[in-house]
């Protein structure tokens, strides 16, 4: 947590480092890069592969929203707004981020 810096594993042979929004963002301004939209993006959607957010809901309730199109489809709305948000866009598993050279 410290560095950001998953050591090697087994699956994947290589260290990884992990951004946080803020640390991106610096990163593209330190060369001559502004951002112009930040969005977290969890890696699929559905009822057994869950981001931090919908996982946080009582199992129950996930199973009726899994179960329900309409519901599911306003949870897919919902989590949209919150990963366009950029204060907590790094909730999703993965962060896309926009840029352009100044």
């Amino acid at each position: 947590m410290h560095t950001g810096i998953s050591p090697a594993e087994e699956e994947a042979p290589f260290d990884s480092k992990s951004f946080t929004p803020t640390e991106l963002i610096s990163l593209l301004q330190k060369h001559g890069l502004k951002t112009v939209k930040i969005v977290g993006k969890p890696i699929g959607f559905g009822s057994d592969m869950l981001d931090s957010f919908v996982a946080g809901l009582p199992a129950e309730k996930r199973r009726e929203i899994f179960e329900d199109e309409a519901e599911k489809k306003k949870l897919a709305e919902i989590l949209q707004r919150i990963y366009d948000e950029p204060y907590i866009a790094g909730i999703g598993s993965h962060l896309h981020i926009a840029a352009i050279k100044e």
